[in-house]
């Protein structure tokens, strides 16, 4: 069995130069820079392995000793573009995805200011053309836990700006939609809900050419694929104005190897039990058992201790007493959150902080607190704030953190009410796909 192995690539070993002669030995011809810079290599090979049923935007490369001539690309990218970031390491030699950040910009406006600030900061640039659509993270990886190669699927959502739609990448929204797919049929193991955009279209293309062509490349290594697509509202409006034989656009604009918050190397038990979820949404990888304790929306126990929870996630070092007075109640347990008990955006950072500063082994959710298709160091920015920054990144990294859905959340809320013992559970992560065992 072919496996694209998540540890594959290895950052700081592995070469590009190694990668492009064996992707050449299959395409004789393959134009593959690999001086360039990381982003741009990342968009050649992109367009080498799929260009064919996807759309690859055409991209323009900018260093210190060759700057661009504005006029050219404006003449060129008439609407605006992309500027990002190209440095040598960029997504190939560092594995914190999207260290800097990607911007459109204007013409009129900003546009020399981006590009001078990225240029300064990482020594090169990729402008690239601009198009509006919604954002999928697509991960390609061997999943221990399934024992089988896994694309997992995380779709961005719809949200409402001023008086128009704006949609969300999985790149930096907690809260996207993910499905689980078996990476060589398209069996849906876990489908993701999403009404905005279908997910069998893009599936479909990456099981029948995609994936066979990297196994005929000899790719052993995970892979991580960043599209932006025409959702399904405008899909319906181009096909009411040009009938059922307009092709909806799915535009990918970057390839990279499984970023550092795929990998890592853990030592899975085995699974006993009865099975209870199998999710996407995970943090990292990694095994727990434990007690269960619930946090409910009310009853005064668990208001009590979702506020103090709250309170331990702002204490930097020392909690004061009437904080850890709970520390006995969840130290070495594992947290599910009703889905209302954890605040929204920053509050939840804090409140799943707190609980791992207590003691908190594992927290399970209905929905996403955060979820490893994210980039190395993006957050939501216009739903949080700069001082919010530090309690997200450290957050992320506290313990298991596992969206299982709201269902699986109700049926471990019920059963803990009813049960005269605590529920133990099991839980592991291979990177890719999250397991909830009750033993």
């Amino acid at each position: 069995m072919h496996k694209f192995d998540l540890n594959g690539w290895k950052y700081g070993e592995s070469r590009i130069e190694d990668l492009a002669e064996q992707v050449r030995r299959h395409v004789p011809g393959a134009k593959l820079p690999t001086h360039q810079g990381g982003k741009a290599f990342g968009l050649s090979f992109a367009r080498t392995l799929a260009n064919d049923v996807f759309m690859v935007l055409e991209w323009d490369v900018g260093t210190r000793s060759y700057p661009l001539c504005l006029g050219d690309l404006q003449r060129k990218y008439h609407d605006g573009a992309f500027v990002r970031s190209n440095a040598q390491d960029e997504d190939w030699g560092d594995p914190r995805a999207g260290v800097h950040e990607s911007k459109y910009a204007r013409f009129a406006y900003n546009f020399q200011q981006v590009v001078d600030q990225l240029m300064a900061d990482c020594g090169g640039v990729v402008v690239q053309s601009y198009c509006p659509g919604l954002g999928v993270v697509v991960d390609l990886g061997w999943s221990e836990l399934l024992q089988r190669n896994i694309l997992r699927v995380a779709v961005g959502g719809a949200s409402q700006e001023g008086r128009g739609t704006v949609y969300t990448s999985p790149t930096w929204d907690n809260e996207a939609s993910v499905g689980l797919y078996d990476a060589h049929t398209g069996e849906a193991i876990v489908d993701a809900k999403t009404g905005h955009f279908d997910v069998a279209r893009l599936v479909d293309k990456m099981v029948k050419v995609v994936v066979p062509r990297l196994i005929h490349w000899d790719i052993d290594f995970g892979l991580q694929f960043e599209f932006v697509v025409e959702d399904t509202k405008m899909t319906q409006t181009m096909r009411a104005s040009y009938g059922e034989k307009y092709e909806p656009f799915d535009t990918l604009v970057q390839i990279r190897p499984s970023p550092g918050f795929l990998q890592g190397a853990v030592d899975l038990p085995a699974q006993s039990g009865t099975l209870l979820a199998t999710t996407g949404k995970v943090n990292k990888p990694g095994s727990v058992c434990g007690d269960l304790v619930c946090v409910k929306q009310s009853g005064s126990d668990t208001l009590f201790l979702a506020t103090r929870l709250y309170l331990a996630g702002q204490c930097e070092a020392e909690f004061p007493e009437e904080v850890s007075s709970v520390k006995g109640m969840v130290d070495g347990k594992i947290l599910v959150w009703e889905s209302s008990s954890l605040q929204r955006y920053g509050g939840s950072f804090y409140q799943v902080l707190g609980a791992a500063r207590l003691g908190v082994i594992a927290q399970l959710s209905g929905d996403a607190v955060f979820i490893n298709s994210a980039h190395g160091i993006r957050l939501p920015v216009h739903r949080t704030n700069e001082y919010i920054k530090p309690v997200f990144e450290e957050a992320r990294d506290s313990g298991l953190l596992l969206a299982i859905g709201n269902d699986a959340v109700f049926n471990l809320l019920r059963e803990s009410h009813w049960g005269t013992t605590p529920l133990t559970l099991q839980i592991l992560s291979d990177g890719l796909v999250g397991q909830v065992y009750q033993l």
